[in-house]
Parts: structure tokens; C-alpha cells; sequence
């Protein structure tokens, strides 16, 4: 009967033993686990994300991470090691943990660098020509004559699209073919502007904001008619050509969703069409050259699906 004190004395202390190992296992401690998302985690959560599938724990970090997924560097206090999932995975196995809600989980799924290789584009917006140049050149009656003036266009819009590809092996470099069209017109002249641009295009590929900058060349179908002075008479000159240009532009895309961005873009285009045509003056035909430089600048908002 002497012996109840010091029955009572181990108890407590298991009792006190086993309340620290919970107070232990339900510590939660911060961790970074995607885009700078932090969440609280303790030692059975971590069990549990150990449990979940597609969710792999390493002991040491990999020598190179695979294509598409991140590592989880977990604290000494939680017993040290690595996590590697997708981030979709992951997202799912903290859901499952009881780490997140389900609502952060899709967040972080939708901000998780897309895989989707293939975009389409679709934008529009409005155009800023500079003043064009415009050199003519006739000879009627056999006489060489030869004029120039400044084309004061007017501001338009510009609507287009274009397809492309990131490169497999590195996903901040792609190639994307550019289709748009617009209308340049100026007091006695009017142009219809059909541009097909293969470009280069670099990007930023991180996880919401995606700077990005291209460049290349095009051929600028044009269409054009101009009011002109042949003989004292008032002529309609008109002709089509395509010309090669150049096409460069620069932007920012925010990603809403794995498959689906929206943009604002500058794009600055530079081309020079040459143009002849055949105009009757006074019973005899003239032949008539015109050359048409264009300067344009165009502001541009647009959607971006990703495949």
C-alpha cells in the first residue's frame, strides 16, 4: 500500500510522455511548397502526404528534377526530406492531408507551369500609322516625271491571330505564325493591309505573369488605289503586292487557367510596297510606279488558349 504514491508518480509522467509526443506530432510548421505558397504542416500530415499517390518522398534532393514537377523541402522538424509530385499532385495529396482547402488546391493547380506545348491567339486592337512616304513615277507621251508626298493616315484597327509552339527542350523559346489585317487610308489614298508574320518569340515562362518579346519577318499583302495628277486630268491609280517587312513585338500575358491566358501586346510593323499600273492620258497609255512606305504601330489586347 506504500507503493500508490509511486504508481501515481509514473503515470503522470506517461501521461505527460505521451500529451508531448502528441503536442510534437500536432506542431505545425511552415512550409513552401509551390510559387511561394506557404502552408502549416505537422508530422501526421506529413505521414499522410507520404500515403497519397503520385506524391513521392526522398530522403535527398535528386541530382535533376523531372520535366513538370517541383520538390518540397520539408524541415528538420518534420524530420527532414524531400517531396516530388506534380504540382497538381501535390495540390491534391495537401487537400487530402488536410493542409489546404480545396479552393487553394485548384488555385495552385491552375498556377502550375502549363505542359500544353501548342497556343492559339486571337486579338485586336487599334493602329497608329506614321506618316507615309509616297514616290511616283510616270512617263506619258515618253516623258519620265516623277512626284512625292506625305500620306496623313488615319488611326484604324487591326484584328489577327496567330499558332504556335514552345520549343520541347526549352519552353521560354517558341515560333508562331501571324495573321492579321487592317486598312491604312489618308486623303486620295487607301490601302487594305493583309500581313502574314513568322516570328521568334521569347517568353518568361513563370507561373501567372509571362513577359514575352518577338520578332521576325512578313509578307505584307496590299491592295491599294490612290488618287493622282496625269496630264492635268484626275487618274485612279490602283494595284496589289506583296512585300516582304519586318514584324516586332512585346508583351504580357496573365495566365487565368493551365489552358487559357489573356494579353496586352505592342507591335510595330515596317514594310515598303511597290506598285505599277498602266492609266490611259490623253489616248495614249502611261506606265505609272508608286512606292508606299508604312511605319505602324498597333496596340493589342487579346486571349491565348494553350494545347
Amino acid at each position: 500500500m506504500f507503493q500508490r504514491p509511486q504508481t501515481i508518480k509514473v503515470v503522470a509522467m506517461a501521461v505527460l510522455l505521451l500529451l508531448s509526443l502528441l503536442a510534437k506530432t500536432a506542431l505545425a510548421v511552415p512550409v513552401t511548397v509551390h510559387g511561394g505558397k506557404v502552408v502549416q504542416l505537422n508530422k501526421r500530415q506529413v505521414e499522410l502526404l507520404k500515403q497519397q499517390p503520385a506524391v513521392y518522398y526522398l530522403r535527398t534532393a535528386p541530382d535533376k528534377l523531372f520535366k513538370h514537377y517541383i520538390l518540397v523541402e520539408l524541415p528538420d522538424e518534420l524530420g527532414g526530406g524531400f517531396f516530388l509530385a506534380r504540382p497538381a499532385d501535390m495540390a491534391a495529396a495537401l487537400e487530402a492531408a488536410g493542409a489546404i482547402e480545396r479552393t487553394e488546391g485548384t488555385r495552385m493547380a491552375a498556377t502550375a507551369p502549363s505542359k500544353e506545348r501548342w497556343f492559339a491567339d486571337l486579338y485586336a486592337g487599334g493602329v497608329v500609322p506614321e506618316d507615309g512616304n509616297v514616290n511616283g513615277e510616270a512617263s506619258p507621251f515618253g516623258v519620265s516625271i516623277s512626284d512625292s508626298a506625305k500620306a496623313d493616315y488615319d488611326n484604324t484597327y487591326v484584328v489577327g491571330g496567330r499558332v504556335g509552339f514552345w520549343s520541347p527542350g526549352n519552353n521560354w523559346i517558341g515560333l508562331a505564325l501571324d495573321v492579321s489585317y487592317f486598312e491604312l487610308e489618308a486623303e486620295g489614298t487607301e490601302t487594305k493591309v493583309l500581313p502574314v508574320s513568322a516570328l521568334v518569340i521569347l517568353r518568361y515562362p513563370g507561373d501567372r505573369l509571362q513577359p514575352y518579346m518577338g520578332i521576325g519577318g512578313g509578307v505584307f499583302f496590299t491592295d491599294t488605289k490612290v488618287d493622282i495628277q496625269l496630264s492635268g486630268q484626275n487618274k485612279n491609280f490602283s494595284d496589289t503586292a506583296a512585300d516582304f517587312g519586318l514584324d516586332t513585338r512585346a508583351g504580357l500575358a496573365w495566365r487565368l487557367s493551365k489552358g487559357l491566358a489573356i494579353f496586352g501586346e505592342y507591335r510595330f510593323t515596317y514594310f515598303e510596297a511597290d506598285y505599277s499600273d498602266k492609266i490611259n492620258s490623253g489616248g495614249t497609255e502611261s506606265d505609272v510606279n508608286i512606292e508606299i512606305d508604312s511605319k505602324v504601330h498597333y496596340f493589342l489586347i487579346g486571349f491565348s488558349y494553350r494545347f
